[in-house]
């Protein structure tokens, strides 16, 4: 994956989380809880490239 197709997932997924928190649940739904999960993977694979403020610009990581 490249990575601007990770950043449109990782974009993608948290507007699922987005949505899901909008129901008013206090705990991740499976599908809330799957796209963070996603996006954890998906900054692991990640071919970073960190900006001036030390966060990748694809997945939005800090630079460790």
């Amino acid at each position: 994956m490249s990575g601007p197709e990770i950043q449109r997932k990782i974009k993608d997924n948290l507007g699922v989380i987005e949505q899901e928190a909008q129901k008013g649940i206090f705990t991740l739904s499976a599908k809330a809880n799957a796209a963070v999960e996603e996006n954890k993977y998906l900054r692991g694979i990640c071919p970073h490239c960190y900006d001036e403020t030390g966060h990748c610009i694809f997945c939005d990581k800090e630079v460790d």
